[in-house]
């Protein structure tokens, strides 16, 4: 892509554990079996591309698109990501 970034890429993470192990690198007989991709992780936050946030559950808004979620959290997370209805009525004006 043609497009410049500047800075690196937040990943919101509500996975304390998760964000850990990216950061502290360690391995040990616990953590041989985890899947390439989390140590390709760790090569982005290494190399400043990405960087790894801690979300709290509450407000993680992928959620809505991994989980089922209740309608409270639903209208809000779709409100979060400028969702609309039908309507063209935004989910929280409903």
């Amino acid at each position: 892509m043609s497009c410049k970034q500047e800075g690196p890429t937040v990943m919101f993470e509500d996975n304390m554990s998760c964000i850990n192990f990216v950061e502290v690198e360690r391995q040990s007989r616990r953590s041989k079996h985890i899947d390439t991709r989390m140590h390709f992780t760790r090569e982005l936050v290494e190399n400043g591309i990405a960087v790894l946030q801690h979300c709290v559950s509450e407000n993680m808004t992928a959620d809505m698109l991994t989980k089922a979620v209740g309608s409270i959290k639903q209208k809000k997370f779709s409100s979060a990501m400028g969702l609309v209805g039908k309507d063209g009525e935004k989910a929280d004006s409903q």
